[in-house]
C-alpha cells in the first residue's frame, strides 16, 4: 500500500497593523523620504496602539537620529494628550538639543494643561541655558499678555463692553 504525502501549501501568517509598524520601524533607511508620511499614516491608523512601540523607540539608546526625528515630527500632526507623559520621560533625559527642541515643539503643539505642566516641570529639571531658551519659547504662548484683572474686567462688562 502506497501512502501519498499530502503537499501542504505554505501557510501565511496574517500580519496585523502593529506588525506592519514594527516592520516599518526596523526596515527604515536613513535617506528614505517616504518614511515620515508612511509613519504618520500607520500611527493614524493604529491610534493609541502605536504609542508603546514608539515610546520604546524613543527610549532606545541605539535608535538612529533620523528615526527619532521622524517620530518627534509626527507627534504635532497627531497631538493626542497621551503623548505628554511619553515626551516628558524622553525629554528629561535627552542630550541632543535638536531632539529636545522637536520634543518641546510637540508638547507646545499639544497645548493642554498636562503639556503646560510638563513644560514647567522640564524647565525646573533642565537648567542649562540652551534648553531654558527652548522651554521659554514654548511656554511663551501660555503666558498672558496682560494681567488677569484686565480679562476679568472685560468679562464682567459683558455685552456692555464696547470693544466686543
Amino acid at each position: 500500500m502506497r501512502t501519498q504525502m499530502a503537499s501542504s501549501p505554505l501557510r501565511s501568517v496574517p500580519s496585523t497593523p502593529l506588525d506592519d509598524l514594527r516592520a516599518l520601524l526596523v526596515s527604515r533607511t536613513e535617506e528614505d523620504p517616504a518614511f515620515p508620511p508612511r509613519l504618520l499614516q500607520m500611527v493614524s491608523k493604529l491610534r493609541q496602539l502605536a504609542l508603546p512601540k514608539l515610546e520604546e523607540q524613543l527610549g532606545n539608546p541605539v535608535a538612529s537620529k533620523a528615526l527619532l526625528r521622524a517620530i518627534l515630527e509626527t507627534i504635532p500632526k497627531i497631538d493626542w494628550p497621551d503623548w505628554v507623559p511619553i515626551l516628558g520621560r524622553f525629554l528629561e533625559k535627552e542630550s541632543d538639543l535638536g531632539h529636545f527642541d522637536r520634543g518641546c515643539i510637540a508638547l507646545g503643539c499639544i497645548g493642554n494643561k498636562a503639556a503646560l505642566t510638563e513644560l514647567l516641570r522640564l524647565k525646573s529639571l533642565r537648567g542649562d541655558s540652551e534648553r531654558q531658551l527652548v522651554l521659554n519659547r514654548e511656554l511663551e504662548p501660555f503666558t498672558p499678555i496682560q494681567p488677569v484683572e484686565v480679562y476679568l474686567t472685560r468679562l464682567m462688562e459683558g455685552a456692555a463692553n464696547p470693544r466686543t
